[in-house]
């Protein structure tokens, strides 16, 4: 699964992925993370992302879901730059899958 989001520098948005298609009947996203890529390097501080908003205490790279979708914070991030956002999402049984966003930033 993949889809393709455009912000600008200075805005703080949630962008969240739904997994309803690929999960079998009765099965829940039970935990998720993501990394952030720009080109085939993974970056940390150009593109901020938060899990679960500005909570201190989250697992790093941790990502709120909610029974069929992940949600993350994506804030910053320097102007005509293109990232790719991945989600890893594992279900209560067990599966794993993937969700790429295409986040480009850039002043309008």
């Amino acid at each position: 699964m993949s889809f393709s989001f455009k912000k600008q520098p200075g805005e703080t948005v949630r962008i969240g992925t739904s997994f309803t298609n690929v999960l079998a009947s009765g099965d829940l996203i039970s935990s998720a993370t993501y990394v952030v890529y720009s080109g085939d390097t993974v970056v940390t501080a150009a593109l901020t992302v938060a899990g679960s908003g500005k909570i201190t205490n989250e697992t790093l790279n941790a990502v709120p879901s909610v029974n069929d979708t992940a949600s993350v914070q994506l804030i910053s991030g320097d102007s005509g730059f293109l990232y790719k956002l991945t989600i890893l999402a594992t279900t209560a049984s067990g599966d794993k899958y993937e969700s790429d966003v295409n986040v480009y930033v850039q002043n309008n």
